[in-house]
C-alpha cells in the first residue's frame, strides 16, 4: 500500500490546522473501529487505538453516524480514547464516513477553532477519504480474487489428468491462491486430510483411519451435518475442535467451514484457515471471506469431492 491515506490525513491536518488530525475504519460489521492514519503534534497517541462502536465520542459517531462539532470542548481529552495523557484539548470536529466506512476526526488546543467555512472543507476531504478507502478495499479484492480465479484453474486442471490426485499438491495451490494457513478436506468414512502451514499433511483414505481423525462433534462436523457454512473469527483450542477433541492445532482466528453436498454420492467438507495478514490490506480486511471467494472453494471442493468418490 502506498502512502494516499497517511498523505490524505496530513492534509487534513494542515488544512484544518488541527492538533491532531486521524482517520478511522470500521469493520464490516459496523462493530470496531481502527486508528488507521493519524498526523499529530502529540507523542500521547495510541497508534495501535481499537474502539467498540458507540465507545467515546469517536465512536458514539460512528454509532449515531452524526456528525459531532464540540467549540468549547472542557473533558478531560483521555475520554476520547486515542490519548494516552490529557491533552488539553479545546475544540474538535468527527464525521462519520460514505457508507459507514469509519470516522475522520480532528481536534484544537484552541476554542471555536473550527469555522463554519472548515467544516465545510473537512465534509470534502471525509468524501476523499471515503472515496480512498472504497478504491482500496477493490484493488486488494480484485488481486486476491485474481489469484483464486488462477489457484481455481491450476487445481481444475491437476484433477482433470489425475483420478488419484496428491492432495498435498492440491492443498499448495489452495495455500497460494487464498493465504490459507490451514486446510482441512473431510469426506467421512472415506478421508480426511489436513494441511498446516505448508509442512503437515495427514491423509487416509480407509474407513478405519478415517475414524481416528475424525470426530462428528467437531465443528467440521457440525458443518456437514447441517449443512450449513460457518464462519468464526476465533476458535480456544480448550474450548472447541475441528477435527477431533485432541487434536493440537491451538487458538485459531479466521476459520471457515463449508459442507460440499453431492446429491446422490458421498458429502464432504471443506475448512480452511487464514491466519496470515493480507499484504496491503486495510483493517479488518484480513478477517473477511469474500462470498466470491466461499463460491470458488466450494466449486473446488465439489471437484474434489467428485474426483476422490
Amino acid at each position: 500500500m502506498d502512502d494516499k491515506f497517511q498523505k490524505i490525513t496530513d492534509l487534513v491536518a494542515n488544512v484544518m490546522e488541527a492538533y491532531t488530525a486521524a482517520l478511522f475504519i470500521a469493520d464490516p460489521l459496523g462493530e470496531n473501529l481502527a486508528l488507521f492514519r493519524h498526523s499529530s503534534l502529540s507523542k500521547k497517541i495510541y497508534s495501535h487505538c481499537l474502539l467498540k462502536s458507540g465507545d467515546g465520542l469517536i465512536g458514539w459517531v460512528f454509532l449515531e453516524q452524526k456528525k459531532l462539532l464540540a467549540s468549547n470542548f472542557e473533558r478531560d481529552t483521555t475520554t476520547l480514547k486515542i490519548y494516552k495523557k490529557d491533552e488539553k484539548i479545546k475544540s474538535l470536529m468527527a464525521l462519520p464516513l460514505a457508507s459507514r466506512k469509519g470516522v475522520l476526526f480532528v481536534d484544537s488546543k484552541k476554542s471555536y477553532s473550527f469555522s463554519e467555512e472548515k467544516e465545510k472543507i473537512f465534509m470534502q476531504l471525509a468524501d476523499i477519504a471515503s472515496t480512498l478507502i472504497k478504491d482500496q478495499e477493490m484493488i486488494v479484492e480484485s488481486f486476491f480474487m485474481g489469484k483464486a480465479l488462477t489457484a481455481f484453474s491450476r487445481i481444475e486442471e491437476y484433477l482433470r489428468f489425475n483420478t488419484e490426485p496428491d492432495l498435498s499438491r492440491v492443498a499448495a495451490m489452495f495455500e497460494d491462491g487464498f493465504k490459507l494457513s490451514h486446510l482441512f478436506i473431510v469426506i467421512p468414512g472415506l478421508l480426511v486430510f489436513s494441511h498446516i502451514n505448508g509442512s503437515g499433511a495427514q491423509k487416509s483414505i480407509s474407513t478405519t483411519h478415517a475414524f481416528e481423525f475424525y470426530s462428528a462433534d467437531g465443528l467440521l462436523g457440525w458443518c456437514l451435518k447441517n449443512r450449513k457454512k460457518i464462519i468464526k473469527k476465533r476458535i480456544s483450542a480448550n474450548k472447541q475442535f475441528l477435527l477431533k477433541s485432541d487434536e493440537e492445532f491451538g487458538d485459531i482466528n479466521n476459520f471457515l467451514g463449508i459442507p460440499i453436498i453431492n446429491f446422490g454420492k458421498k458429502s464432504g467438507v471443506l475448512g480452511v484457515v487464514r491466519d496470515k495478514p493480507m499484504e496491503d490490506g486495510l483493517p479488518f480486511q484480513e478477517d473477511m471471506w469474500s462470498s466470491k471467494e466461499i463460491d470458488i472453494m466450494e466449486k473446488i471442493g465439489k471437484m474434489l469431492l467428485h474426483n476422490m468418490t
